[in-house]
C-alpha cells in the first residue's frame, strides 16, 4: 500500500510529499509532484521536480542546489537515467496523483492506495475534521438526542487509549468553562439516554428484571431518592446468613451504601404496572394495595436479617476473601414501585400519600416520580 501526503498550499495548488524512485545508503532520487486544480482556468493535473539527494553516513538527506538550465554552457548537459522499475514508481506517483485530484481536488489530507484493487481511501480522521471544520451544524446533529450516544463513545474511545495521558493534555489548551461545558454535555448524553428507555418502555409489560438491569447499568439515578451520594455494593444481594454475594437466600434487589458513613441501603424494585391502590375504596381512603403492603414488608424483613446476621455474613466473606465495605447501623429502606400517575383522582392521590407518609423507616418512590427527577436534572443542565 502506498501513501501520500496533501498539503495545500494556495487554492488550487496542493504539494505532495516526496515519491522515492531510487534509494541506497548514501543516495535517493525522488519525485515531488506539485497537484494543480485550477476549475477557473479548466487546469488540472500534475507537475513535478525529479530530485537526486546524497548525504554521509551519519548526515541527514540534502538537497543538492538546483542547476539553472540557463546558466549551462554550450556542449554541457546532464541525465537522469530511470531503470524499468524506477520508470513504473514514477508512473504509479503519477497516476495516483491524479486520482487524488479527481476524487478530493487538492485538500489537505493522507491518502493511501491499495494495490489489489486500485481504490482509493482518504484518511477517515481527516474527513471528520474536514467535515466539522466546513459544516458548523453537524456538531449540533451530532448532539442531537437521537445520535447524542455518539459523543459519549468518543470519550469511551478516549478512555481505552493507552496513551490517554497525551490525549487528555491537549485539553489543557481549553479554558475551565470550556471543560465544564464538555462535562455537562457528557452528562447530558447519559441523562437523556436513560430518560428515552423510560420513555419507550413505561408503558410496556417489562419484567421486573428488566427495570433492575437498568437501574444497575444506571446505579447514580438511585442517589437520586436521597440527599446524599451512594453507591453500589451489590445488585440481587443475600441477606440471609452466609457471605451478601451468596446465591442461595433471600435476595434484596439492590444493596448500596452511603460512601462517607458507609451505613446500608435495601432497594427493592417492583415493575411500573404494579397497582398502588386497591380500587374499591374502604370508607373514605383507597387502602394500599397488598403487592405494594408485600413489598413494604419484604424490604423491612430483609432489614432485619441483615442487621441479625451481620456477624456472620462478615466473618463467611472474610474466609471467601471479600471484604464488607459497608456497615449496618440503621439500614434505610425503600421500595420502588408503579406509577403515580395511574391515581385517577384526588382522592386516591391522598390515599396513597397518607400511606406512604406514614412509612417512618421505609421510603415507597414510584418510577415516574424517580425518572421525574432525572428529568429535572436534564432540564437544569440545559439552562446552564
Amino acid at each position: 500500500m502506498d501513501i501520500i501526503d496533501i498539503k495545500k498550499k494556495s487554492f488550487s495548488v496542493a504539494d505532495g510529499s516526496e515519491i522515492i524512485l531510487r534509494e541506497t545508503q548514501s543516495t535517493k532520487m525522488v519525485f515531488l509532484p506539485t497537484l494543480i486544480n485550477d476549475p477557473y482556468r479548466s487546469t488540472s493535473g500534475v507537475r513535478g521536480k525529479i530530485v537526486f539527494l546524497k548525504k554521509g553516513f551519519k548526515e541527514e538527506w540534502t538537497r543538492y542546489k538546483e542547476v539553472e538550465a540557463n546558466n549551462m554552457k554550450a556542449g554541457q548537459w546532464t541525465q537522469l537515467e530511470l531503470s524499468l522499475d524506477e520508470t513504473q514508481k514514477l508512473l504509479d506517483g503519477l497516476q495516483q496523483c491524479n486520482l487524488i485530484l479527481k476524487n478530493f481536488s487538492v485538500e489537505s489530507s493522507r491518502y493511501s492506495f491499495w494495490d489489489e484493487e486500485e481504490v482509493i481511501e482518504k484518511n477517515k480522521a481527516d474527513q471528520i475534521m474536514s467535515l466539522l471544520s466546513k459544516q458548523d451544524t453537524l456538531i449540533d446533529e451530532l448532539l442531537d438526542t437521537e445520535n447524542n450516544h455518539l459523543i459519549e463513545k468518543v470519550f469511551q474511545w478516549i478512555s481505552q487509549k493507552k496513551d490517554i495521558n497525551q490525549i487528555v493534555s491537549k485539553l489543557d489548551s481549553l479554558e475551565i468553562d470550556d471543560l465544564d461545558k464538555v462535562n455537562s454535555v457528557v452528562g447530558l448524553t447519559k441523562l437523556k439516554r436513560v430518560l428515552s428507555i423510560w420513555e419507550d418502555n413505561k408503558n410496556l409489560q417489562q419484567s421486573e428484571k428488566f427495570w433492575q438491569d437498568v437501574l444497575k447499568e444506571n446505579t447514580w439515578i438511585l442517589s437520586q431518592i436521597f440527599s446524599t451520594p451512594t453507591v453500589l455494593i451489590q445488585k440481587e444481594a443475600y441477606v440471609g446468613g452466609k457471605a451478601y454475594d451468596n446465591k442461595g437466600g433471600g435476595m434484596v434487589d439492590f444493596l448500596l451504601a452511603n460512601p462517607f458513613t458507609k451505613d446500608s441501603v435495601l432497594i427493592e424494585i417492583k415493575k411500573p404496572q404494579e397497582n398502588l391502590l386497591h380500587i374499591q375504596p374502604y370508607r373514605e381512603l383507597h387502602p394500599p394495595h397488598t403487592n405494594i403492603v408485600g413489598a413494604v414488608s419484604q424490604v423491612l424483613n430483609y432489614k432485619l436479617s441483615l442487621l441479625s446476621k451481620i456477624d456472620g455474613i462478615v466473618a463467611s466473606s472474610f474466609k471467601q476473601g471479600k471484604n464488607i465495605d459497608f456497615e449496618v447501623v440503621n439500614p434505610s429502606c425503600v421500595v420502588i414501585a408503579g406509577r403515580l400517575d395511574s391515581l385517577n383522582n384526588q382522592l386516591e392521590r391522598n390515599s396513597f400519600e397518607i400511606y406512604r407518609k406514614e412509612l417512618a423507616t421505609v421510603t415507597l418512590i414510584t418510577f415516574d416520580e424517580l425518572f421525574d427527577k432525572v428529568k429535572s436534572l436534564i432540564d437544569l443542565l440545559e439552562k446552564n
